[in-house]
């Protein structure tokens, strides 16, 4: 009873989930999804599938690793821009309890020779330090096909750059899952290709996934749908992705409860 308070506050330390280590910020950004994002996330079964598999494969991964046998779990999730690639990173994260260790290359990139490949050994070395999810957004930035060898400048940089990313890859430890993203497979390099174990396209959503998406926003904050089925189909038809969906939900969301509190006032 004296120590209450002092062991309440080591209680609470030790329960918390460990950030991101200072000494990799700003190369990689992230830590463990926001479990209330998750709860609300809609998962097609395209998705549900891929990530089904990559759950299997890190068990199987954990008893390879005993039998001293090398396996990186990797995974190359490519479809367009706004499909949700990132946002099943973060589920993968999410349902395999590991935080989700994020680079991308569109900021990685260095203008100083050598400084990308630095900056991706860096982001590397922290993934090997614990198991985690890491998630390399982008990938087509740096991993274009590379045309010939002894090139010089800029073309030269970025081939080393490829190889330092796959000399990189090939060295995760069995507890790391791998996931990449990208909206331009046809470019990234064949070799590299060649190194995850599986390829996923991320689809738009259907009309009746968008349904099931809508309704389950709602349900999750606990708020009746405002809309009939057909009104869904006509009001978010054209949303185009899920990004652009959940967009326009959260707007519907706000503006119904404007209405609500305009009616108390």
């Amino acid at each position: 009873k004296k120590n209450e308070a002092f062991v309440a506050k080591y209680l609470q330390l030790l329960e918390q989930k460990p950030a991101l280590p200072a000494a990799y910020q700003g190369v990689l950004q992230g830590g463990y999804p926001d479990e209330e994002e998750m709860k609300r996330y809609y998962l097609s079964d395209r998705e549900k599938a891929v990530a089904d598999t990559i759950r299997r494969m890190y068990r199987a991964a954990e008893k390879l690793d005993k039998m001293r046998i090398h396996y990186v779990n990797s995974t190359l999730l490519y479809g367009p821009s706004g499909s949700g690639k990132t946002m099943l990173a973060k589920y993968i994260a999410y349902i395999m309890d590991l935080p989700l260790y994020y680079v991308n290359f569109s900021t990685a990139v260095d203008s100083f020779l050598g400084g990308t490949a630095k900056n991706i050994g860096k982001a590397f070395q922290c993934a090997k330090e614990r198991a985690c999810v890491l998630f390399l957004d982008e990938i087509d930035c740096v991993a274009r096909t590379r045309k010939d060898s002894g090139r010089e400048g800029a073309d030269g940089e970025l081939e080393r750059t490829t190889i330092s990313l796959m000399q990189n890859l090939d060295t995760l430890p069995n507890n790391v899952i791998l996931l990449a993203a990208t909206n331009r497979p046809d470019v990234i390099d064949p070799a590299l290709m060649r190194r995850f174990s599986q390829k996923h396209e991320v689809q738009m959503l259907s009309d009746e996934e968008v349904e099931q998406m809508v309704e389950r926003f709602f349900a999750s904050v606990e708020q009746e749908v405002p809309y009939t089925k057909r009104e869904i189909a006509e009001k978010y038809q054209q949303a185009g992705s899920p990004a652009d969906l959940m967009v326009r939900i959260v707007q519907d969301l706000a503006e119904k409860l404007t209405e609500e509190t305009d009616e108390v006032v």
